[in-house]
């Protein structure tokens, strides 16, 4: 049975010309430059790769409570030791964010030890060393100590001013929604309780995040308690902590369902991506595409776009049964604006089973697959202008860390990396990468006007450290890194992307 995957935010656009080129031949090649090799224990989890002010790559993991980083030089020990970020001696690690060399630390502390319930830590990397910082204190609900198993939402603003935690009030009997705020600047430290109209058991917050100018955005759905696709709506707030005003929007319509959406801040203001659907009964099938920016100060709507599917996209995308009516297991992934041209990207991506009786036995066997498929860059101000880049990887049992793509915005282009089967040779791929040791690292470069070119890092195989999309591709000035690995042993490749772009 084909079953849709969990949504995930993602963006898109379409292909009017796809030219196929490879500007490099050799990992070898000066062009390609690996550090030395860490070893890292399956125990741990690879949390982000990432770069310290330094130029230095770097990869994040956790061990349990604890945060790790290592850095990779081209004189690395494989066994060194790691610095020990964050330690569980009497916290839970709720999350972090790197800003340049500093990681602000978002930690719960056991009940018996202070009467502040949270803290936001700084420990600063220099010099290859750790340097602890300042560490704020806070409670985040009225009531100390509450058990509350709601998302908890730790965000940080573009120009890295202001942090935000926050999180839904937890369930009471009889209560209505509460939304617990905590801001976090240089300047300031602000706490707010946001009260609803809504019963505590019939929103749920979906999603939140903070501009430059320390104007807050949440994302919520209610009705839940209803049960019923008719009757539920998809709300935005803002709230603008200095002057304490909350905003409401309310995206719902009679005609159109949301299936998938994606809220992000943006220098200020906010925007929203949305796929819709004309039938609420049809699961994991969508009609459409919106595209909503709030003006500046995030009170008010500025900009409305979208409407059906380019037709590229349909083309490209739609199964044979759809009839130009739908577009099957389609999800958001990200969003990007280019001088008022936004773009939203989509991922196509669905699970099924291959089952297989035993001749002498009749037993069944039944092996689950995980289908990664088209990517489409959907420019929603001049539709035809969109672009679709074809791909095909398969997982089986269950998503690996070969799977998947990581996208770099450069100026007003999108390159797309992923790995493809070293086999394809042309825009329409003609084998499927189910095999992460029989792969190349592709690239597809989309501009504004709707022109795609492809291309590989390299034309030789990937036999033994392989590209891990997931982690993404992070710059620094010319240079572009990316972590790949060979068993429990990893490495940063390197490269000039400035030369790419040529």
């Amino acid at each position: 049975m084909k079953q849709a995957l969990k949504p995930i935010f993602k963006v898109v656009f379409t292909t009017l010309l796809f030219a196929h080129f490879s500007l490099f031949a050799q990992e070898d090649d000066a062009f390609l430059i690996p550090s030395a090799v860490i070893n890292i224990p399956r125990s741990e989890q690879i949390l982000q790769l990432t770069i310290l002010e330094d130029s230095l790559p770097a990869v994040i993991s956790s061990y349990g409570e604890s945060l790790l980083l290592r850095t990779f030089t081209s004189q690395n020990s494989p066994n060194a030791k790691p610095h020990l970020v964050f330690s569980n001696i009497d916290h839970e690690l709720l999350g972090y964010q790197v800003i340049g060399s500093t990681f602000q630390i978002l930690s719960k502390k056991a009940e018996d030890k202070a009467s502040r319930e949270y803290s936001i830590s700084t420990v600063v990397y220099q010099a290859d060393s750790l340097k602890r910082g300042n560490e704020i204190e806070f409670n985040l609900s009225k009531k100390k100590f509450e058990t509350n198993n709601n998302s908890l939402f730790f965000k940080k603003s573009l120009n890295d001013s202001f942090l935000l935690v926050c999180q839904q009030e937890a369930f009471r009997q009889g209560q209505k929604t509460v939304i617990n705020v905590f801001v976090f600047s240089q300047d300031t430290t602000m706490n707010f309780h946001l009260p609803s109209d809504f019963d505590s058991d019939d929103f749920e917050l979906a999603g939140a995040s903070i501009d430059n100018a320390g104007t807050i955005y949440f994302a919520g759905k209610t009705g839940i308690k209803l049960n019923s696709p008719f009757r539920k709506k998809h709300l935005i707030y803002s709230f603008d902590p200095f002057e304490k005003v909350l905003t409401e929007f309310d995206l719902a319509s009679n005609d159109f369902f949301i299936q998938d959406m994606l809220i992000s801040s943006c220098d200020s203001g906010f925007a929203i991506g949305l796929l819709y659907s004309t039938d609420p009964l049809i699961n994991s099938k969508t009609n459409g595409y919106s595209f909503i920016r709030s003006t500046k100060e995030g009170k008010s709507i500025g900009t409305r776009l979208g409407g059906t599917f380019s037709e590229q996209t349909r083309t490209s995308q739609q199964d044979s049964e759809s009839r130009d009516l739908y577009i099957s297991d389609l999800f958001l992934d990200k969003m990007y604006d280019f001088e008022n041209q936004p773009v939203i990207v989509l991922e196509k991506k669905y699970n099924d089973q291959i089952c297989t009786a035993d001749p002498n036995t009749g037993i069944m066997t039944c092996t689950d697959q995980y289908h990664f498929n088209n990517i489409s860059f959907e420019n929603t101000k001049f539709p035809e202008k969109s672009t679709t880049v074809e791909r095909r990887q398969i997982d089986y049992d269950k998503p690996s860390e070969y799977t998947g793509h990581s996208i770099v915005k450069n100026d007003d282009e999108l390159w797309l990396f992923y790995n493809d089967h070293f086999r394809n040779e042309g825009p329409v791929p003609s084998k499927i990468m189910n095999n992460a040791s029989r792969s190349v690292v592709r690239f597809a470069k989309i501009d504004l006007r709707g022109k795609t070119i492809s291309g590989v890092l390299s034309t030789d195989r990937q036999n033994d450290y392989i590209f891990m999309p997931q982690k993404g591709i992070i710059r620094h000035k010319n240079l572009a890194h990316y972590l790949t690995k060979n068993g429990d042993d990893y490495r940063v490749i390197s490269f000039d992307f400035s030369k790419l772009t040529q």
